[in-house]
């Protein structure tokens, strides 16, 4: 199944009626909403789960980058898809 991105949404958003400037508005906010809730550590549930940021134990490393030896610095948080059951 391939990806589809913002512009599928727009696109049915449109075929309900909206226009394609305020489709794309509505979907921005949605998806900004969703950053803010993720941010403050809340749970943001979709039709097919529920999204939601985890801690991960990560310890910094030294490696090579850009032909020196730094310090490697990993995210320590991520945001996994948890599947409805």
């Amino acid at each position: 199944m391939a990806t589809k991105g913002r512009n599928y949404i727009i696109a049915q958003l449109q075929e309900r009626g909206l226009s394609r400037d305020m489709a794309r508005r509505i979907l921005n906010e949605v998806i900004a909403e969703m950053t803010r809730a993720l941010q403050a550590g809340e749970s943001v549930e979709v039709p097919f789960g529920h999204l939601k940021v985890v801690s991960l134990n990560r310890q910094t490393q030294r490696g090579w980058y850009l032909n020196r030896i730094r310090t490697i610095y990993r995210q320590n948080r991520t945001v996994v898809l948890i599947p409805k059951q």
